[in-house]
């Protein structure tokens, strides 16, 4: 994934089934911040340095009923300069379908609690997301809804000036419209994200993302790009193997 600058992110992942485990997954995600120079309190150049994060994730689902309950077990590394810090963490997420066809989902997750490693004074925050998604049975449109709680204080910039701006700031909205059995279209909105990266107080296309998805056989390819604001936009591929099949 590629980000505003030289600012890049990756991240790869394997999923499978086995008879004493179940399903699970393990994962490894990389985040580079770019190339910085440094300099010490006098001015004086220190060279340049490249702020970067990395996590190894170990995945695993169970289903019960109309649940799919699900946890992540993460080890984070995050190195700034000379200033490393290391931390366990763990998500946990349910999803449960209320109906027989699955055309409506509801699901949580709780992401980030944990502990240092390191004895940096390091802040990790804290997330929990609820969402929906559903399907009209005779249209071929699914939308998505989605409110993100963060333990960070979301008006650093005080750019949220009524409670109602401060509410709309927690929720995304995205579509999908399946064009055919193998392409589908999405669209999504982020209202936190337009007014975080506005670069004035007009109107700007920032926290708009589009993409489009193929479904095919063997493996299934996904790109999507994010309006940042007027000037730069973030774009994101993705492939998903099936190993078995190829």
């Amino acid at each position: 994934m590629n980000y505003i600058a030289d600012i890049n992110s990756s991240s790869i992942l394997y999923s499978d089934s086995l008879k004493n485990i179940g399903k699970f997954g393990i994962g490894i995600k990389y985040f580079s911040h770019g190339k910085f120079d440094g300099y010490d309190v006098l001015g004086n150049s220190t060279g340049s340095f490249n702020p970067k994060e990395f996590a190894i994730t170990f995945t695993k689902s169970i289903k019960f009923s109309n649940f799919i309950f699900g946890t992540n077990l993460k080890y984070v590394n995050s190195k700034i300069f000379d200033k490393s810090d290391n931390a366990f963490l763990i998500d946990i997420g349910v999803i449960f379908y209320p109906t027989i066809k699955k055309n409506l989902t509801i699901g949580m997750t709780i992401s980030n609690f944990g502990f240092l490693l390191s004895k940096n004074n390091t802040y990790i925050p804290f997330f929990v997301q609820i969402g929906t998604t559903f399907k009209p049975e005779y249209m071929p449109i699914r939308f998505s809804f989605t409110i993100n709680k963060s333990s960070e204080k979301n008006d650093l910039l005080n750019i949220y000036s009524t409670s109602f701006n401060k509410l709309l700031s927690l929720m995304n909205i995205g579509t999908e419209i399946l064009i055919s059995k193998n392409i589908n279209f999405q669209l999504g909105y982020n209202y936190k994200l337009n007014k975080e990266l506005s670069l004035t107080n007009n109107r700007n296309n920032g926290g708009i993302s589009y993409g489009i998805e193929i479904l095919l056989k063997r493996f299934n390819i996904n790109y999507a790009r994010v309006v940042m604001n007027t000037i730069n936009t973030s774009n994101v591929i993705s492939l998903n193997f099936n190993l078995k099949r190829i």
